[in-house]
């Protein structure tokens, strides 16, 4: 049953087809890059770390060389960690939940949503998920050097999880259970050698990424923006668009999730580990109160999803007392009322989010995909083109992109922070960029340019020679203009 599962979650994960955001672009350029002999870089000749995760960007490399294709490696990566996920999901719920209960943890998992579309996005979400769990559970079994080694890896996942580090090596501690020299040396070293050699190649310890979406995203002016963001996602984990829900329903939820951190805490204090790293990564997210990207969500969604199950077993054991006993096929019947009305709402959440998804990003990047030949077969590729969203864009033009949001371009980022410049989100390009830096052709929305578009100085410098006729519903239509000579 276990592996039909996991078949038929990547039948339908495959049906479904990719979602890659242009972000995710982004890592196949660099890797493509790499396998070319060009380096592990954006632009060749430009030692800029514009992805998030160095480990997913090198991990990446060797299985494209197999597969010839970074996105189709991706999926590869995706399906493999997903199919992990199920399969420490069905340990977990078997040890803990016992036989009645013991399914609704993967349904919970496999029928979300969020979940379902982010491990098609091309994205590293997956694999740090799978890895969390993994060094979770072999620690519970007592695998400990197994564990320290899976830990070592995640902190180079992605930043934020040098944290888990943290929490794993406090926890250790604190149950008197202290690393030997071995899982020292498989905890510290991946760490130790991603920083080495970011500061080698690139001169920074932290991706560039990370230091450009902090420099060029301001903080809410809701001081509780973040916090109540995270706290709805934990508490309800369904609503697929989150904004002001019902108080009660809030309530509700909220009170599952925290009947559920009990039990799962009652059923093993060791998973404490993981609630106390999703935990202090909620403050921090809070604290630094800027734009979350969808796959910094992600975490959070899967810890509501993966601690749900045991807050309906916890209740279900306190309703099926013998005093209850006359009521057992009524309670029964309800169950599976209620598990049917579940199913077909997931299913209709599946369909809705996937399909508005797709047409969100399928639709933006397939354009990027069509501008790319467009620039490639009229220019060629010796022109250099300045872009908001670099990843499609740049993964099909091989020529040298200029990223507009500093991404791998960190002369952008000094525009952004100008005094006379007023951050709004979708934010509109600094006007300065347009005119002071080097770059031969300008691709955008022209929600991006809305300033722009009818001021005299832009059009003399800027030519329009393709428009396409499609009105994407939120970003308008994608212009691309030549610079005048």
């Amino acid at each position: 049953m276990l592996f039909t599962t996991i078949v038929v979650y990547s039948l339908i994960k495959l049906f479904l087809g990719p979602l890659f955001i242009d972000d995710a672009y982004i890592y196949f350029r660099y890797v493509e890059n790499s396998i070319n002999g060009n380096g592990l870089v954006f632009n060749p000749g430009q030692y800029i770390l514009g992805t998030t995760s160095l480990a997913y960007t090198v991990l990446l490399i060797p299985v494209s060389v197999i597969t010839r294709s970074a996105p189709v490696s991706s999926l590869i990566i995706s399906y493999a960690s997903q199919s992990i996920i199920i399969i420490w999901i069905y340990i977990f719920s078997k040890k803990y939940l016992g036989n009645k209960f013991h399914w609704y943890g993967i349904f919970l998992f496999v029928s979300n949503p969020i979940l379902l579309a982010n491990s098609l996005s091309g994205m590293e979400t997956s694999l740090l998920l799978v890895s969390l769990l993994s060094a979770l559970g072999f620690y519970i079994f007592g695998y400990y050097l197994l564990s320290s080694i899976i830990t070592g890896f995640i902190a180079i996942i992605r930043p934020e999880s040098i944290v888990f580090i943290l929490v794993y090596l406090l926890y250790r501690y604190y149950q008197k259970k202290p690393l030997n020299i071995y899982e020292w040396m498989f905890v510290l070293l991946p760490l130790t050698i991603s920083l080495v050699y970011q500061w080698k190649v690139y001169k920074e310890l932290v991706p560039h990424s990370v230091i450009a979406k902090s420099a060029i995203y301001p903080k809410y002016l809701d001081p509780f923006h973040n916090l109540k963001i995270i706290f709805q996602t934990l508490a309800d984990t369904f609503s697929l668009y989150k904004g002001d829900m019902p108080v009660f329903t809030l309530f509700f939820f909220s009170f599952l999730f925290f009947i559920g951190v009990l039990s799962l805490l009652r059923k093993n204090p060791d998973f404490i580990i993981f609630i106390a790293w999703i935990s202090i990564l909620g403050l921090v997210y809070s604290y630094t109160n800027r734009f979350l990207f969808p796959w910094y969500i992600v975490p959070f969604v899967f810890c509501s999803t993966f601690v749900l199950p045991y807050a309906i077993h916890f209740l279900w054991e306190r309703i099926e007392p013998i005093k209850f006993k006359k009521y057992q096929t009524i309670l029964k019947f309800i169950h599976c009322v209620v598990v049917v009305i579940f199913v077909f709402i997931q299913a209709f959440n599946n369909y809705s989010y996937i399909y508005s998804t797709k047409r969100e990003i399928f639709h933006r990047e397939e354009k990027y995909k069509s501008i790319a030949y467009f620039l490639n077969k009229t220019f060629g590729q010796n022109l250099t083109v300045a872009s908001v969203e670099i990843g499609s864009l740049g993964y099909f033009y091989r020529g040298k992109i200029f990223d507009l949001v500093g991404l791998v371009s960190p002369e952008s980022i000094k525009y952004y922070q100008s005094d006379d410049y007023l951050f709004e989100y979708p934010h509109k390009i600094p006007k300065k960029i347009l005119y002071n830096e080097s770059f031969d052709i300008l691709v955008a929305y022209d929600l991006f340019l809305s300033e722009y578009l009818h001021d005299q100085n832009f059009a003399l410098h800027y030519d329009l020679i393709y428009e396409d006729n499609f009105r994407h519903d939120y970003y308008g239509k994608l212009m691309v203009f030549v610079r005048s000579k």
